[in-house]
């Protein structure tokens, strides 16, 4: 089951006993998030009737993949009863670049990315149109280093408490993107004369780059930031 172009569920329903299944997966590498990041659960799928892999499943499992050249921002649902509580959730990235930058079109003219994502953000109590639209690309430099632009689309109405805070950025397969050799990150904000320093760190088992953000020394809110950079 795909969930939009970037994400697909595989689920099993149709037996109580624990087993092997297989799932198709359209032309793409897919990369696993749910239930857990692992190094290994990271396939090309040529898209063909040979495009089935093999997981282990109870009833009702799933795993969830991320599509490579694609932003997927998650929020924990932990208390959230109502869309008004999950704005006040930070937000988890997961990030799966193509091995190279490629034109993009937007709606604001064509930049070239490798990865392409976006979030919505609705107050939950009104009924006119005050939704805010975030538009961010990943763009690979070539050194070691790369940056994630953040652009308003539609900057709706924030609110006084706003608290749409960026708290972790997860990069996959780092190395396919020549990102392995980084070593610190930064955010640029609109509000602050500086950048603002980013928790950095890689972990070669999982090829992984995880940025996080100290929300107790600034946020670093959608509102505000334009530019998070992961530099040598």
């Amino acid at each position: 089951m795909m969930l939009g172009p970037a994400l697909k569920a595989s689920i099993q329903t149709t037996t109580l006993q624990e087993g092997d299944t297989q799932f198709y997966f359209p032309k793409g590498q897919w990369c696993q998030i749910q239930p857990g990041l692992s190094a290994t659960t990271c396939h090309n799928s040529p898209g063909d009737s040979s495009s089935k892999y093999s997981y282990r499943t109870h009833l009702e499992d799933y795993y969830i993949h991320l599509r490579n050249g694609h932003i997927v921002p998650i929020q924990a649902n932990t208390g959230v009863m109502t869309t008004k509580n999950l704005l006040d959730q930070p937000i988890l990235m997961y990030m799966l670049p193509d091995s190279a930058n490629s034109q993009r079109v937007t709606n604001f003219g064509t930049i070239n990315a490798a990865a392409y994502g976006f979030i919505y953000y609705d107050d939950g109590i009104t009924l006119d149109q005050k939704v805010g639209r975030f538009d961010f690309y990943l763009v690979l430099n070539g050194d070691n280093s790369a940056t994630m632009k953040v652009s308003p689309v539609k900057e709706g109405v924030r609110r006084n408490n706003a608290e749409e805070n960026i708290n972790q950025i997860l990069i996959l397969q780092a190395s396919q993107s020549k990102l392995q050799g980084a070593t610190k990150a930064q955010a640029i904000l609109a509000n602050q004369p500086n950048p603002v320093p980013m928790t950095f760190r890689y972990t070669k088992a999982l090829d992984l780059i995880t940025v996080t953000a100290d929300q107790a020394q600034v946020a670093i809110n959608f509102y505000d930031v334009t530019e998070i950079q992961i530099l040598p």
